[in-house]
This record gives structure tokens, C-alpha cells and sequence, in this order.
């Protein structure tokens, strides 16, 4: 399934919303350097310009107008290939530790190899330099010409984000009893972390009444879905990441504090 968007906001929730109805969740693996940032075209050196490209897991068709490739970013399913373990730095399980107490895990990781996965292509298009006939001389007149433009400035632009989601998920579970094992969605922690650094409140009850229009309010979603629902234990856990961070800042902002005071003393 391909799409074309206008923008990386629209792409992002175009996504989201296709996780949250499919009870799925798709991680980053890897981003180019330029792939989200506001990026402009000044100069065409080192950069190959295109009609089209018939490779990769992402093909952009011919229509005439020539583009520029700006940047690309791949996701993956969450419960897709353990890249640590195939790197060797998972950890082996010892079952005759007795120094260190650790909580018992039935599972080392719950990546089960799932290939499914998102690809994101960002382009800029010339529209102006449309072909109406295509030939590969006139490919190259038009490349030439838009190579020894001097005011890159005064060009038009179109920004154009061009999205494929292979969802072929396997071995592990799928629909909506998927949604047990999801994360929970990142403006949810946000909401939780203003909560309790802000408003000063870490009851489990209170933070997850306060959290749940908002849940509601960004899309319907089963109860089954801990992404948009969690469970107390999930809060807690988020209450108690939250008040860790928070003190750490505050140990830091009055270690800092006290070496200025030394230091003044000093002088």
C-alpha cells in the first residue's frame, strides 16, 4: 500500500491512525541525515536528479516531473527481528545467580521476526520542468538545465513525502488481541510526565482519570489497546520514571548551585 503526502505531519498520522486500528506499533530502524529536518535545495551539486526509480521497496513512477531525493526512514514492526541477539550483545539468561537479584523474565525479548515494515521517502519535485514528451535526450536537456540555474531561490518546490506500509505481520499475534502488548503512545507519557512534574499529582487513580478523555479524545480504540488504555502498573511505572527524572534535576540544580557558591567563595 503506497501513499503520497504533503507533509511529514500528515504522513505521521496517517500511520498513526493505521496502528491504532490495526493493534500494531512500528519502531524506527534507521533515518538518513536529512530525512526530517526543513531542508531546501541551493545547490544541485552531488545531488542526482530523477524522472523515476524503479528499486527498493519504495518505487516512485514516471509522471513527467523531475525530483530530488531528500531523505529516507524505515520502520519496523515492534515485535520484528532481535538485531541485538544476531549481534551478540543479548544477554544469556543464568539461572545460578545468587550475587544479584533480578525480576524473573518467562521471555528473553519479545521480538518474534516479524518483517513487516514502513518506508518513507521524502522528495522535492520541479514541477515547472515537467515533461510532456519523454525521451532520454530530453531527460538530460531538462537535468542540464535545471543544473546551471544560478538562483536556485526563485524555483518552485513541492515537498512530497511518499509513504509504503507492508503490513504482512506473522508470528505473533494480530488484531485486537495485538493490543496487550503494545507500548503505550508517546503523548500519553507526555501527559502523564506534565502531571506529575507540573501539577505535583502521582496517584495511579488520579493521573489515570485525568488521562483517559485524552485517550478518548484522539482515537476510539478497544480496551484491549494498552497503547491507548493502560493498565495501573503501566502508569505507576511512568509516575515513577517521571519523579526519577525530575529529581535527578533537582539533585543537579543544587549540585550546581553549591560549586557556584564554592567558586565564589574562592574568588
Amino acid at each position: 500500500m503506497t501513499q503520497f503526502f504533503q507533509s511529514l505531519a500528515e504522513a505521521d498520522n496517517a500511520l498513526t491512525e493505521y496502528e491504532l486500528s490495526s493493534s500494531c506499533k512500528f519502531i524506527l530502524q534507521y533515518r538518513t541525515k536529512n530525512a526530517r529536518t526543513v531542508f531546501d535545495v541551493h545547490s544541485f551539486d552531488g545531488t542526482t536528479i530523477k524522472f523515476e526509480d524503479k528499486h527498493g521497496e519504495v518505487p516512485i513512477c514516471y509522471d513527467g516531473i523531475p525530483w530530488i531525493l531528500i531523505g529516507t526512514e524505515v520502520r519496523e514492526c515492534h515485535n520484528g527481528p532481535n538485531r541485538r541477539e544476531n549481534n551478540g550483545l543479548m544477554k544469556t539468561m543464568n539461572d545460578h545467580c545468587y550475587t544479584e537479584k533480578k525480576k524473573r523474565r518467562i521471555q528473553v525479548s519479545k521480538k518474534m521476526g516479524c518483517t513487516a515494515r514502513v518506508t518513507l521517502r521524502m522528495i522535492i519535485r520541479f514541477p515547472d520542468y515537467k515533461l510532456e514528451d519523454d525521451s532520454k535526450r530530453k531527460r538530460r536537456a531538462v537535468i542540464e538545465k535545471l543544473k546551471s540555474l544560478s538562483d536556485l531561490d526563485r524555483l518552485k518546490k513541492e515537498y512530497l513525502v511518499v509513504m509504503k506500509i507492508r503490513g504482512d505481520h506473522h508470528n505473533h499475534i494480530v488484531g485486537d488481541n495485538a493490543g496487550y502488548g503494545l507500548p503505550l503512545d508517546k503523548r500519553l507519557c507526555q501527559k502523564i510526565k506534565e502531571i506529575v512534574t507540573e501539577e505535583n499529582v502521582t496517584n495511579t487513580k488520579e493521573v489515570k482519570a485525568r488521562i483517559e478523555h485524552i485517550s478518548k479524545s484522539l482515537m476510539a480504540t478497544k480496551p484491549s489497546n494498552r497503547r491507548m488504555h493502560p493498565t495501573n502498573q503501566d502508569i505507576r511505572n511512568h509516575v515513577y520514571a517521571a519523579l526519577r527524572k525530575n529529581s535527578y534535576s533537582a539533585v543537579n540544580m543544587s549540585l550546581t548551585e553549591v560549586s557556584l557558591s564554592r567558586h565564589c567563595i574562592c574568588l
